[in-house]
């Protein structure tokens, strides 16, 4: 009796809120910071495109710094359906999106050296969950599309550009 007691009361608890168990107060809270993002990305990169269609292997130089302001958001979870007005953000800005915990920064992008700028130069840093393990960064340097993978301490990996995986390709910080 006392089996099928539990085992009503838990399937209860699933349906009301299938996150019961991995719900904890301290995953809410972000283990990091703006400061930890800019670490991050801020500072002087350089670019390293290999040849491709003809053109010569080419350094791009440009500077990466915090652009408007950034945004972290909190998931909540209250049933089976997360809504956007449960969402706990950390700045002004609110998004209609489902929760997630995720943090962004818009960042501004300025070319040095390497390439004319043949449109906008944009970038912009996504931290998912309440822990800095990785971000994704996203540029577009001097026309060039670029993705990678960051860390904490600014290492970039996993590259790819809007022409594809270029093989040679680096991204590298060469100050802070």
């Amino acid at each position: 009796m006392k089996t099928l007691l539990f085992a009503t009361v838990g399937v209860i608890a699933l349906i009301v809120n299938p996150f019961f168990a991995c719900d904890r107060d301290d995953d809410d809270e972000f283990h990091y910071t703006v400061a930890d993002m800019r670490a991050a990305v801020e500072g002087t990169w350089r670019l390293r495109l290999p040849p491709e269609h003809g053109m010569p292997a080419r350094d791009v130089r440009f500077s990466i710094a915090q652009g408007d302001e950034p945004h972290q958001q909190a998931r909540r979870s209250d049933g089976f359906v997360q809504q956007a007005s449960a969402c706990e953000y950390r700045s002004f800005v609110r998004s209609a999106a489902a929760c997630s915990d995720e943090s962004h920064m818009p960042l501004d992008v300025k070319l040095l050296a390497g390439v004319t700028p043949t449109r906008y130069m944009t970038g912009h840093l996504v931290v998912w969950g309440t822990v800095f393990y990785v971000g994704q960064l996203d540029l577009d340097v001097g026309g060039v599309e670029v993705t990678a993978w960051i860390t904490p301490t600014g290492v970039a990996t996993h590259l790819g550009t809007s022409a594809g995986d270029l093989p040679g390709i680096a991204l590298l910080r060469v100050r802070r």
